[in-house]
């Protein structure tokens, strides 16, 4: 899966978007839960009026899936609150990476591209 990355000085990845064409949120998160030192993955409800997809927990700081603007191209992989120290995500954002898109693709995406 094509990833792209979020990055500053002090860490090599703090945040990444993937394309909303390659997968879907259920996808994301399990594919989340299947990587060493995430927890609490939770999916949002259907009908729910939050902006966040997908949440979970990594080295014990809350991080958030979702789709900025909420018609966007890709899906946004980041902390839920802005840092000063942020945590590399850059084992995450490998799994992601290296993840079959074909096993990953939602429905709408297989039906229309």
């Amino acid at each position: 899966m094509t990833t792209y990355r979020l990055a500053n000085e002090k860490v090599a990845v703090f945040a990444f978007e993937v394309s909303v064409l390659e997968t879907g949120q259920r996808a994301i998160a399990k594919l989340l839960q299947n990587i060493d030192g995430v927890s609490n993955v939770s999916v949002r409800e259907p009908f729910s009026s939050s902006n966040a997809l997908v949440k979970f927990t990594y080295q014990n700081v809350d991080f958030v899936v979702f789709e900025p603007f909420g018609d966007n191209s890709r899906y946004w992989i980041g902390p839920l609150q802005t840092y000063t120290d942020y945590v590399d995500i850059s084992c995450i954002e490998q799994n992601f990476r290296c993840a079959s898109s074909n096993k990953l693709l939602s429905f709408l995406a297989r039906l229309f591209g």
